[in-house]
């Protein structure tokens, strides 16, 4: 007999989204078809960043050899708050029982201001969650959980290196059988290093092929570079977040990118200030490949991702997209920039969702197990 129809943690920002330092609230839905005996409802916060991977060797002469694996692991906590909802006032700790119906049981929590932003990769996690409870200590508790992101501030404009541009330039020579040839040229320009979701990198580039092959292509990579900690050891990894590209250059040729934007998308801010186990880095990588036996041409820049655009930037922006009205003799009254402001939205991260049931969650654990963090984005324009 199904007496339980309904256990879901309902939390007062409908995407899960909350800053550092603000108020978790939210209240935890039961819907019982038949009543139900127990001790006590009780609701479960946690922020924790975990690292985890391993690594195998075979070890041992002929048929004896095996396989040694070794676990690196780290983990950092941030809160574990806890609070009973719902308990028999009359007899401490003693079971009763709650007569069948539908019933809301709020809760709060302050959240700390320094936490990290949440962040989910291959090797490790940034992650909150809430876990609510139904106690049976005589049967298997009845329980149901739901991940919730939280976003920390990187503000650019506190950044001297994000307003700065970037210039670089590489030279490749290539060998064309027994004769050496011209060379391949690159320019790249990019007016900052400092950008948000949802703002374009606007690129400059030049490429110059005086060698005697053909260039398959070039293309502009914006990467994440992860490093994962332990006390003993360290992992990276590398993510394509987007890319652009451009096809073949001839030889003798030239190709030009005039100002093309690369927008960014949903992505957790650099550094993932307030975690010391877990570091992101942006590198943007502009790349020529030329055709045959040769190594691509390679300029790496690196970028800072932050929450809060540079305010030369948003100027720039909303000097070029203000309204304007006619003053009926040809020329236009722009409105006052405090006026405008840009728009943003809470977008899903780019690379997807994970599942966040662990070892310790019951079988049947009820909820939003699969979860998507996500992040300020920026409505920005062209």
């Amino acid at each position: 007999m199904v007496k339980l129809k309904t256990f879901e943690i309902i939390l007062s920002a409908s995407d899960g989204f909350f800053m550092a330092g603000e108020i978790l609230q939210g209240y935890v839905t039961v819907d019982l078809k038949y009543p139900m005996k127990m001790q006590a409802i009780r609701v479960f916060a946690k922020g924790k960043a975990f690292v985890h991977w391993t690594e195998q060797k075979m070890r041992g002469p002929g048929q004896s050899r095996y396989k040694d694996i070794k676990h690196h692991h780290a983990t950092e906590e941030y809160f574990d708050f806890h609070t009973t909802v719902l308990k028999n006032h009359d007899k401490c700790g003693k079971k009763f029982v709650l007569p069948a119906g539908k019933y809301s049981y709020p809760f709060r929590f302050q959240l700390p201001s320094s936490l990290p932003s949440s962040y989910e990769g291959e090797y490790g996690y940034v992650r909150y969650y809430i876990k609510a409870a139904i106690i049976k200590p005589w049967r298997m508790d009845h329980v149901t959980k739901t991940a919730f992101t939280v976003s920390s501030v990187l503000d650019l404009n506190s950044l001297p290196q994000a307003s700065k541009s970037i210039q670089k330039s590489a030279t490749k020579q290539l060998c064309c059988l027994c004769c050496s040839s011209g060379p391949i040229t690159t320019f790249l320009s990019i007016d900052r290093h400092g950008f948000v979701p949802g703002e374009p990198i606007t690129i400059n580039a030049e490429i110059e092929n005086l060698s005697g092959r053909k260039i398959r292509s070039s293309s502009v990579t914006l990467k994440m570079k992860t490093t994962f900690h332990t006390t003993q050891q360290t992992r990276t990894t590398s993510s394509v977040i987007t890319q652009l590209r451009h096809s073949c250059i001839g030889k003798g040729q030239t190709d030009t990118w005039n100002g093309e934007q690369m927008f960014v998308p949903a992505i957790p801010p650099s550094y993932l200030l307030g975690c010391n186990i877990i570091e992101i880095n942006y590198v943007l990588e502009f790349r020529v490949d030329p055709i045959g036996p040769a190594l691509e041409l390679y300029i790496p820049v690196n970028i800072i991702i932050g929450t809060i655009p540079l305010s030369s930037s948003v100027n720039h922006y909303l000097r070029f997209q203000q309204p304007h009205s006619s003053n009926g003799y040809g020329a236009t009254n722009n409105m006052p920039m405090n006026r405008l402001s840009l728009q943003t939205v809470n977008a899903e991260y780019i690379l997807g969702s994970v599942n966040i049931k662990e070892e310790d969650d019951p079988e049947y654990t009820r909820g939003q197990l699969n979860y998507t963090p996500i992040y300020t984005y920026y409505i920005w324009g062209g």
